[in-house]
């Protein structure tokens, strides 16, 4: 059995914009329980699609700035 690691908006926030930033072990985490944080993920997924870019790398940090004021 895996143990839990604590995972902050912020991981779910990185595993859905920018995953390479996120830690080796967050992003295996996150990968394996996916279903425990459907919700959270569905909802960055959703931001990620009103952004109206197509590659991840043309994300400013400005614009997540702006994203994580919501």
């Amino acid at each position: 059995m895996q143990e839990q690691m604590k995972i902050t908006e912020e991981d779910i926030f990185t595993y859905v914009f920018n995953p390479e930033k996120l830690s080796k072990e967050n992003l295996e985490y996150l990968n394996s329980n996916q279903d425990r944080f459907k919700k959270e993920i569905d909802y960055c997924k959703s931001l990620l699609a009103q952004t109206n870019v197509t590659e991840i790398d043309s994300i400013t940090d400005q614009i997540i700035q702006k994203i994580k004021s919501y």
